[in-house]
């Protein structure tokens, strides 16, 4: 079975939220219940819990009304005396919300009378999808169903239009809503989403794509279907009922959760077909959080019936009418032009204004022209209907008419440039829109995008539109963190879908590095590959540094040691003693001349293969910790093995978790700039590492147990076993989770002299039982160090178990 996986701790790069918007505190919900008995949802901004938004309610949305106070609203029912003569209707209206002040006044009193404290800022900013809807509900077709759709208004007081043509069943619905107050009848939803931020989630998501390719007409026919009054995603809920989905480790906090979930899968699997997955990597992905904090979209619905917003103009004619289109009086009539609601959503980025010519050809040769404008203003403030009033003059109902419509588009071009006549018959034209809105989803997710010494990936786009070749770019930093995977929202044209692509990577040594140009093939989910420049296998990081990681290096002539420990042991050691942010951060001299001289130790005396990381970025750690994870796991790194973990640099300790700082620590955001303890204590601790030993020589560097970070005193390992081949078989039969640090909850001094006792302690070992432990090391070397180290186990440590260090051999002297 083929699974797809995303890996992150947060979804930042599938969601790229503008830095400006509001972000909303998960768990900050209250409930006020007005004086005429509503209820109001209120939450709190993530970056001051004093300032509350509020949702606003479906009592808030009404039928626009334009300068002189009248209602936006025309609806105009056709009918015939013949059977068979044309039927149906036009439904033209302008709808907004908007909170009386009144309401806005009563809902800050309610606030602060449950928390004094409180502030009512103004109603929940709207992010990324905005929808409005005219959803019809009859009991003749059982289920209701989408009239039309477009985009709804996210400010209080702007406006979404709706204009179409109605065949005679809608005509009738809207009839008996809106003439005869039927209880059935058609319904307004608008559909949004806000931006909220969770703390301490734990959950881990699969979506199985084998599944979805294999359910996906199912999928796509409740994609199509209207969106339910209640909020509910269908979509979502048939994903869940069917495994297709599935969430684990939920914990205590369930419905963030789901919330999460809902969002991450419904935007990752959007643009998925079932060629798309064909052509995936068969391979295992999991979304995955640990106790951190997420930012994620959560919808939001509101929903009016159209028959009580309108009630108050029934029986205006204004308003409504109905046609006889055999009444002599309707030798003149009109007719309506009606921008499809796609065409009206382009308006702001790419278009001037629409010209559309009408004509009627006669037989005396005097035809009737006449033309009619949309622009941005307009259509902003009238809506998407135009008319033009025709004098039939004696002529047939049914006479054929023609049209032609040509676009302005910014930057002065005409498309088409010589636009021509289409005919058509009947009272209104719905005119479409050339150009289609797609979502370009680009997929990184694969290992070897996670060399450190890539920095960016950009995909180069081509694609035409209107009539002419666009380019765009997307560009994805390579950082190491979470999710490789972002999109892009472009318009092409409908005739030519296709677009063309390729990947290029800036190599941190190697500069920016080209591929050839692909087809997409008419799909708009594109996998990244590497050029092919770049796709043979990386070099380690530090391959040229051979003489700190060859196990050879140091070795003398001597005596052997039986204990055979080739390629077992490894040590991976970070420094950092430059800081981007100085004045925050001073400079340390000794990070790195220390780390290099115990690496040089461990090699040469120790046999262990080790690396450094000279002033590494948050990024760059977190790359390399889960590149040594994944070489673990998959065997690449003896399992059997040992793995020292260095840390040197500054440290902090905040809210009761302490943090390593790398080069690019930012003090006032150090959950999303640093490496929180609490976060890669049990990620270390899951590694496939049997025996782990951690070093940090840091600041408040004692906090990396959890238990010292929650209290003030240290504890000492047990005393380890004495006899030398029963120690050793010991040690390769349990698991090792040991750390070492140069204090506690206290801040240490740049010279704290634990990174000498550590060195000291290497050199002059010449233990009588053939091997140094990491007990022994701590009880006579450093133990005594000021302030006080402290020495203790993490994670699934066992009793009895050893990190030890071996003489790779003793060196006799002349």
């Amino acid at each position: 079975m083929l699974r797809y996986a995303i890996f992150e701790t947060l979804f930042l790069l599938a969601f790229p939220f503008a830095i400006a918007a509001q972000v909303l505190d998960y768990k900050s919900e209250e409930v006020v219940r007005l004086s005429d008995s509503s209820e109001i949802v209120l939450y709190s901004d993530i970056s001051d819990h004093n300032v509350y938004y509020y949702l606003p309610p479906s009592s808030s949305i009404k039928i626009s009304r334009d300068k002189e106070g009248q209602a936006e609203f025309l609806f105009a029912k056709y009918t015939t005396e013949e059977r068979s003569g044309p039927q149906g209707g036009l439904l033209h209206f302008l709808v907004e919300w908007s909170t009386p002040p009144e309401m806005e006044a009563d809902i800050a009193a309610r606030l602060q009378s449950i928390k004094p404290e409180a502030r009512l800022k103004g109603v929940v900013s709207f992010e990324g999808r905005s929808r409005f809807s005219l959803v019809g509900h009859s009991l003749e077709k059982g289920e209701p169903f989408l009239i039309t759709s477009g985009a709804a208004p996210i400010f209080p007081g702007s406006k979404a239009a709706a204009a179409l043509q109605l065949d005679k069943g809608e005509a009738d619905l809207l009839y008996e809503t809106i003439i005869r107050g039927s209880a059935t009848g058609l319904s307004l939803v608008f559909e949004y989403e806000a931006l909220f931020s969770a703390e301490g989630l734990g959950a881990e998501l699969e979506i199985d794509l084998d599944q979805y390719s294999a359910n996906f007409g199912q999928v796509a026919q409740l994609k199509g279907a209207p969106p339910t009054l209640d909020g509910q995603d269908p979509v979502f809920e048939f994903l869940l009922k069917n495994g297709i989905v599935r969430i684990a480790q939920m914990g205590s906090q369930e419905q963030v959760a789901l919330d999460y979930a809902q969002a991450v899968a419904t935007r990752y699997l959007a643009a998925l077909t079932p060629e798309n997955i064909a052509r995936m990597p068969e391979k295992t992905h999991r979304i995955k959080v640990e106790k951190t904090t997420v930012t994620f979209s959560k919808p939001y619905t509101m929903a009016a019936n159209l028959g009580s917003l309108v009630k108050e103009v029934r029986g205006n004619l204004r308003n409504f009418a109905q046609v006889n289109l055999n009444d002599p009086f309707f030798q003149h009539q009109d007719i309506s032009f009606i921008l499809d609601l796609e065409t009206e959503q382009i308006f702001e980025e790419y278009v001037n204004y629409i010209t559309v010519n009408f004509r009627k050809r006669r037989d005396s040769g005097h035809d009737f022209q006449e033309a009619v404008v949309f622009d941005r203003v307009s259509v902003r403030e009238q809506g998407c209907l135009r008319k033009i009033t025709y004098a039939r003059a004696g002529e047939d109902r049914d006479a054929e008419f023609e049209y032609k419509v040509q676009w302005s588009l910014k930057g002065g071009n005409l498309y088409p440039e010589k636009p021509e006549w289409v005919k058509f018959q009947g009272l209104a034209v719905t005119l479409p829109s050339p150009v289609k809105l797609v979502e370009v989803i680009i997929d990184a997710n694969s290992p070897e995008f996670r060399d450190s010494r890539l920095r960016a990936l950009v995909a180069e786009l081509k694609y035409s539109l209107f009539g002419k070749e666009e380019e765009a770019q997307v560009v994805m930093r390579l950082t190491g963190e979470g999710d490789y995977f972002t999109s892009k929202k472009i318009l092409v044209d409908k005739e030519r879908q296709d677009l063309k692509y390729r990947f290029n990577v800036l190599h941190r040594e190697k500069g920016r590095v080209y591929a050839d140009w692909e087809s997409s093939d008419g799909l708009y989910y594109l996998m990244a590959r590497l050029p092919e420049e770049l796709a043979a296998p990386s070099a380690p990081l530090l391959a040229n540094r051979a003489a700190a990681s060859s196990p050879d290096a140091g070795s003398g002539t001597g005596h052997l040691l039986s204990f055979n420990r080739q390629g077992k042991d490894r040590a991976l050691l970070i420094a950092v003693g430059d800081y981007d942010q100085g004045q925050a951060y001073k400079a340390l001299g000794n990070p790195i001349t220390d780390a290099w001289a115990i690496a040089s130790e461990l090699a040469g005396s120790f046999g262990f293969q080790t690396e450094i990381m000279e002033n590494p970025t948050r990024q760059e750690i977190k790359q390399k910790l889960e590149a040594y994870a994944e070489n673990y796991r998959t065997g690449q790194y003896d399992p059997e093995g040992q793995l020292l973990l260095f840390f040197s640099g500054h440290g902090d300790f905040r809210q009761g978790n302490g943090y390593f700082l790398p080069r690019d620590a930012d003090p006032s955001d150090l959950e999303a700039s640093s490496l929180s303890y609490a976060i890669w204590r049990p990620r270390i601790d899951g590694m496939a590492c049997k025996h782990i030993l951690v070093v940090i020589d840091a600041c408040f560097s004692g906090t990396f147990d959890e238990k010292i970070a929650m209290r003030s005193s240290g504890f000492n390992r047990p005393n380890e076993a004495s006899e030398t081949e029963k120690r050793y078989q010991d040690h390769l039969s349990r698991y090792t989770r040991l750390y070492l640090s140069s204090g506690g909850k206290e801040q240490t001094p740049d010279k704290s002299g634990f990174a000498k006792r550590l060195l000291e302690g290497l050199r002059l070992a010449n233990p009588s039982n053939s091997f140094l432990t990491a007990g022994q090391l701590y009880e006579l070397h450093i133990k005594n160090t000021r302030p006080i180290p402290l020495f203790g186990e993490f994670g699934k440590d066992e009793a009895g178990s050893s990190f030890i260090f071996i003489k790779t051999a003793t060196t006799d002297k002349e």
